[in-house]
């Protein structure tokens, strides 16, 4: 049959067109084709980019399902409680279903290292160990912040490594608006144990500085009232002989006067505002010294010495050293009330060696001076408190507290530092840094000669806001044929010396004094007369 060139004609322009669109199908198929391979290999250069970047990086990132803690949360709002954190903590069980259903799916390199995780395998095996211990307080805190709504979640919490140490870490992640996306949150752990450690050392800082502060006025008002009982007790014991019956009362007057003001010396060192003139000084041998002598009294206490020939001389008050002796070996015998042994160890130093301390020590170099005791030992709730004035664990009566916070004090101010480890039935062992000085000890260091005191036939002005105090020293320099011009305020002090400059020979200041104080006055005075005697 044939077939009408028209339709042929027909057929094959239809065809053609078919083949036409055929052919724009397919490029846009390659088009669209190659669009989704672009896509998916953008989409793999980016999941590989993101693998790269969890795995090397130096924070420690976990993905966890927390899809189960998202159920609970919209099952909790359905309830319409009231008060749910109430509700969370009355219904511990809640947390501990929640906690099964919670999955780590993967960490980083990062988290094996904060851990202290030789391999992947170690640590999943530990892992649920490593998290129970606060797991239960983070997650409840979670839980709260998904249902608060909050775009963000973080709280400082403490872990333990796989050695057994304790770290703080930083939690944080970004809560997902999707309810899918719970299913792989990236989880973010930052170690700042270090961050907590300096805001430790910085708060007990101020605590001390708070605390030597408060020591420092109570030694001044304390020093007042005892200058003013040995000045009453002086001037009577002049005109008392010593066949009067009140004699030896007023004598021992004096004595227990002596005694209060070795007290306040003590809360002064530890307030660190004691002016005390410094000297180069061989360490070794104010230590043999001061333990010898103690020695003496405590000879229940086996002593031995450990010190280095080459020790380096330091700047310090010689006396003020005894005294941080002293109160360590007293504070070695009361723990060892049946005997035992005290050591002293010196050795030279540098800040290099002093690494882990809850300082950071200045550079340069240093001595140190060890002195360990095989006494009862003390706790760790002792341990954080011994350096605070007035805290002691002897019994009422038996000791002021202020021993080994005048050390603390002591060592402070001369820029050293101490160290202290103890442990219940393993002594005690302190460790002191003292900066050397650049300076070397004479061969022959000579002695200085007692300085003249100023005779009489001069006139004093006399500068204190105690009246007591005041009534005294006057007292006491007019025996002695000082002409007194006595000033109870700053305010009165200046107007006698602008009356009287050119008779007056010293003037006696109180540094303390309300309204203007003593270095105020002294200001204005040597603004008036560069060449004023001042004490």
């Amino acid at each position: 049959m044939l077939i009408p060139l028209n339709n042929q004609i027909a057929n094959t322009s239809l065809f053609r067109r078919q083949e036409s669109q055929l052919a724009v199908i397919t490029a846009k198929l390659k088009k669209e084709i190659a669009g989704h391979k672009r896509a998916e290999a953008a989409l793999q250069a980016s999941e590989e980019k993101y693998r790269v970047l969890f795995e090397t990086s130096a924070v420690s990132f976990l993905e966890v399902d927390l899809s189960a803690v998202k159920q609970t949360a919209d099952g909790l709002k359905r309830l319409e409680i009231d008060d749910v954190s109430s509700y969370v903590v009355a219904h511990p069980e809640l947390l501990t279903e929640l906690l099964k259903r919670i999955t780590v799916t993967n960490y980083n390199t990062a988290t094996l290292r904060l851990f202290q995780a030789e391999s992947k395998a170690q640590f999943s095996g530990a892992a649920e160990k490593i998290f129970a211990s606060q797991s239960r307080d983070v997650f409840r805190e979670a839980l709260m912040a998904i249902l608060e709504g909050r775009p963000e979640f973080e709280i400082e919490t403490v872990s333990q490594t796989l050695a057994g140490e304790n770290i703080n870490i930083l939690v944080n992640f970004q809560i997902p608006e999707a309810p899918e996306k719970f299913e792989t949150v990236i989880v973010s752990l930052m170690d700042i144990s270090e961050r907590k450690r300096l805001e430790t050392q910085f708060f007990n800082a101020q605590k001390m500085e708070a605390i030597g502060t408060l020591a420092g006025g109570i030694a001044h008002d304390f020093n007042n009232l005892l200058m003013a009982i040995e000045g009453l007790a002086f001037l009577i014991l002049q005109d008392t002989g010593a066949d009067h019956p009140h004699y030896a009362t007023l004598t021992k007057i004096e004595k227990q006067v002596k005694n209060g003001a070795k007290l306040t010396a003590q809360l002064l060192g530890y307030a660190r505002r004691e002016r005390s003139k410094t000297a180069l000084i061989d360490l070794n041998q104010v230590l043999r010294e001061t333990a010898e002598a103690f020695g003496r009294t405590r000879k229940q206490i086996a002593i031995s010495f450990d010190l280095d020939d080459g020790l380096r001389p330091v700047e310090a008050n010689p006396g003020q050293i005894e005294q941080v002796l002293l109160n360590l070996c007293v504070n070695a015998a009361d723990a060892m009330p049946s005997g035992g042994r005290l050591s002293f160890k010196s050795s030279n130093t540098t800040h290099t060696e002093m690494r882990g301390r809850t300082y950071t020590p200045k550079a340069g170099d240093y001595v140190r001076l060890d002195v360990q005791d095989t006494g009862i030992g003390m706790d760790a709730a002792t341990l954080n408190r011994i350096f605070e004035p007035f805290f002691t664990t002897k019994e009422l009566g038996r000791g002021t507290g202020l021993g080994l916070a005048s050390v603390f004090g002591i060592i402070k101010s001369l820029e050293g530092y101490i160290d202290v480890e103890s442990e219940i039935g393993h002594g005690t062992s302190f460790r002191i840094y003292l900066p050397t000085s650049v300076r070397m000890l004479p061969a022959d260091p000579q002695p200085i000669g007692e300085q003249p005191v100023m005779t009489s036939n001069r006139t004093v002005l006399l500068v204190d806001d105690e009246e007591v105090v005041l009534d005294v020293a006057v007292q006491m320099l007019q025996r002695y044929g000082y002409a007194v011009l006595p000033a109870a305020s700053g305010q009165e002090a200046l107007q006698i010396f602008h009356d009287n400059k050119d008779k007056i020979d010293l003037i006696i200041l109180d540094m303390v004094m309300p309204d203007m104080g003593g270095g105020a006055v002294y200001d204005r005075l040597r603004q008036s007369n560069a060449e004023v005697k001042v004490l």
